[in-house]
């Protein structure tokens, strides 16, 4: 797949003077769950290293010009069949999402194409394009520049009809979860656990194409959540604040059990940017 727009992009630059961009309600995400055989892991960590190399060499941490990753990904949770994968990527707004897949066009076609094989055939859910719905109050920019590979992270996603009573579950559980982590959790790291570097929530249709919403969707409509914090203490408070929680906590086993599609539960971040 060509991208013809102008990419604008330039290398990154020294990671020690960080101009992350605010996170809030309309940032853009793309993020990508998979289940890989462990026969399969070896080829799949080799595509993640590509990947990484691609990400730091195109793309900027900070500054004006897109594509600017805010936030870049990969976690991992081994298991002893399979190991579950989650890509995540925050982008200010759509303009960074496109030029994300404008520059891989342009930049790394081969890396573009083997993306697509090598995912395709092992991703349980793509969410692109996915606008930010819910996060905290803080623009949580010195939390995001603290993501590095030493970090614990949940990734969900879920999956519903849209226009149903399911989507309206999802919309209501989605804005109360957001309250009760504004109301319980310090942002950034900053501050007694449980304290997040990140927390989004997004919504978005389903689309036919995952790289080009202009093919239309299904009527579906997509939820992720994701959460990153300092260490396993961090993770370890926060499901202690939910379980203290007890009808927002029953709420929770309820959407994943009915909804979700992919679940990371504290996975090991193991590419990023930083």
């Amino acid at each position: 797949r060509r991208y013809s727009e102008s990419a604008g992009y330039s290398p990154m630059s020294s990671m020690g003077a960080l101009k992350l961009g605010a996170l809030k309600p309309g940032c853009q995400v793309h993020a990508i769950t998979c289940k890989v055989p462990n026969a399969e892991v070896g080829v799949f960590e080799q595509l993640l290293a590509k990947h990484e190399a691609f990400m730091r060499e195109t793309h900027q941490p900070g500054g004006d010009s897109e594509p600017h990753a805010m936030v870049f990904t990969w976690c991992k949770s081994a298991g002893e069949e399979s190991t579950l994968y989650g890509l995540h990527e925050c982008y200010r707004g759509a303009k960074g999402c496109t030029e994300h897949l404008v520059v891989a066009s342009a930049k790394a076609p081969q890396l573009l194409e083997e993306f697509g094989a090598i995912v395709g055939k092992h991703a349980n859910s793509w969410v692109t394009f996915a606008p930010v719905i819910h996060t905290m109050k803080d623009s949580m920019v010195e939390g995001m520049a603290a993501v590095d590979c030493d970090k614990k992270m949940f990734q969900l996603h879920f999956n519903v009809d849209e226009g149903s009573d399911a989507e309206k579950e999802m919309d209501a559980f989605a804005a109360d979860h957001a309250a009760f982590m504004e109301e319980t959790h310090t942002p950034n790291g900053s501050g007694a656990e449980p304290s997040p570097l990140y927390f989004v929530w997004t919504k978005s249709a389903q689309f036919k194409d995952p790289f080009d919403p202009s093919k239309g969707s299904e009527p579906k409509v997509q939820f992720s959540l994701t959460e990153i914090y300092k260490g396993q203490e961090g993770c370890d408070a926060h499901m202690a604040a939910g379980q203290a929680n007890a009808p927002l906590f029953a709420r929770f086993q309820a959407v994943v059990e009915k909804h979700s599609v992919a679940t990371c539960m504290m996975a090991d971040v193991i590419r990023s940017m930083r």
